[in-house]
């Protein structure tokens, strides 16, 4: 292994059938104990660490995990306790890697893990670590090299027999995505991302025509994650990560059997399903193909399939139809002229987060424009959906721009129409974009439907 790549490890939460690799492990450092507490290990050390938590904290909140090597072998341990000392706090009281793995990058690797991990924990905001002074010569630098900072006051601490002091260190947690991770569903493989606590009810984002995973805003997701859920995003097949298939022809039927093919990947038995655009399209169909599997729907921008309804302004189409961009550059010029010409006119457009997100999409599909060009076609083959709509049951919110000129609001009132009592939310001023100023009224709508659902009865058609 050299210097600039990470040890492969996995991690695992750990039972009291780990205690004797545990106190394995302990052991094998003893002069670490010795500066924590002032004296060597005891052999009840891991059946003690696997157990004890602070009075009043649930046991669900307590995780000792385990980081393994490809060997199997267990290389270090991490014990955290979830919402202590208060609810928006991790404390980790121990990150200890086997001495005989020590200067080989596994105390590093397995803290990234534990960020992961922790990423499940919407509500924790901050990890806090306790250093012992005895301990500091070895400790303050692997602490500081993971981006913790030392707090102004010292508290007394007990090291044995002899009296020293301990000090809380912490650091943010970053709330972003996880990393991208791939699911092989079907013909094709499908890039994805999560946020949120992987045990909240599940909701499934589907981006629009050539668009992927990126556009749905970080924040965005980070709220509807903070809210109640716990988010997914993908990338469409032909777009961004997920297989491209030249040459291929398919439907949207298609696209919204991969959708499931990713939920059955998740082990997600039902979802509440949120699509914008091309994605509204899909999010309809797998209500009608998989109605089981949907808790509540969400159309954002989109429509029915009906003629005449949700149409696109002529005046969009020079822009729909510009060459190729040749550069990263000139991905992002186009983007942003885009936007402008599609974009809310009634809210400030992010021309940042546009620049951000074209960037990151350029980087990861620099040929994007082939496999939009084939989910267009999938879009101009399909039939209208209005009266499969109308045997929806599922929990059903339309929301649509009144200043959207890439699919008139039509759109989206044809879609309210079709599917009884489903609520239409007209956005004064939105056009064919996702403007922050927006969110809250978006937001609120999507979490308001989602919580519509009854939870003991599945989404359904007639």
């Amino acid at each position: 292994m050299t210097a600039t790549e990470k040890p492969q490890l996995t991690l695992r939460q750990l039972d009291q059938r780990a205690t004797k690799a545990v106190q394995a492990l302990l052991d094998a450092d003893p002069h670490y104990a010795r500066r924590v507490t002032g004296t060597a290990t005891p052999p009840h050390a891991a059946a003690e660490l696997l157990s004890t938590r602070p009075p009043g904290l649930p046991a669900a909140h307590k995780a000792v995990l385990g980081a393994y090597n490809d060997t199997g072998a267990l290389v270090a341990v991490v014990d955290v306790l979830r919402g202590w000392p208060d609810d928006h706090t991790g404390h980790i009281g121990l990150l200890q890697t086997h001495s005989a793995y020590q200067g080989r990058g596994i105390g590093r690797r397995t803290h990234e893990l534990l960020l992961e991990w922790v990423a499940r924990w919407p509500e924790v905001q901050r990890l806090r670590a306790t250093i012992v002074a005895t301990n500091a010569t070895f400790a303050d630098p692997f602490w500081t090299a993971l981006g913790y900072h030392p707090g102004d006051t010292a508290t007394p601490y007990l090291a044995g027999d002899e009296p020293t002091t301990a000090l809380a260190w912490t650091r943010e947690v970053p709330n972003g995505p996880s990393p991208e991770r791939f699911a092989n569903v079907g013909a094709v493989t499908v890039c994805y991302q999560t946020f949120g606590n992987p045990t909240s009810p599940t909701m499934l984002l589907i981006m629009g025509l050539g668009f992927q995973l990126v556009h749905w805003p970080d924040a965005f997701c980070r709220q509807l994650a903070h809210h109640g859920s716990h988010v997914v995003r993908f990338d469409n097949r032909d777009a961004g990560r997920s297989t491209h298939l030249p040459g291929a022809r398919y439907t949207l039927d298609d696209m919204a059997d991969d959708a499931v093919g990713l939920l059955d990947h998740l082990g997600v038995a039902t979802a509440h399903v949120v699509g914008a655009s091309l994605g509204g399209m899909v999010a309809q169909l797998i209500a009608i193909r998989h109605p089981n599997r949907v808790a509540s729907l969400a159309s954002m921008m989109s429509t029915t399939g009906q003629r005449g309804k949700g149409r696109t302004s002529p005046v969009l189409l020079r822009h729909l139809i510009a060459r190729r961009p040749r550069t990263e550059e000139e991905a992002v010029e186009r983007r942003v002229r885009i936007f402008e010409a599609v974009g809310s006119t009634g809210f400030d457009q992010d021309l940042d987060e546009v620049r951000r997100a074209t960037r990151a999409a350029f980087r990861r599909d620099p040929d994007a424009r082939d496999g939009r060009t084939r989910q267009h076609r999938a879009i101009r083959t399909a039939s209208d959906r209005t009266s499969a709509l109308a045997r929806l049951t599922v929990p059903t919110v339309a929301i649509h721009g009144t200043a959207d000129r890439m699919c008139h609001p039509s759109g989206g009132r044809a879609t309210a129409a079709a599917i009884p009592g489903a609520r239409l939310e007209l956005v004064e001023g939105m056009g064919h974009d996702l403007p922050p100023a927006a969110w809250p009224r978006i937001i609120t709508a999507l979490t308001h439907n989602a919580r519509t659902a009854d939870p003991h009865q599945r989404g359904g058609s007639q």
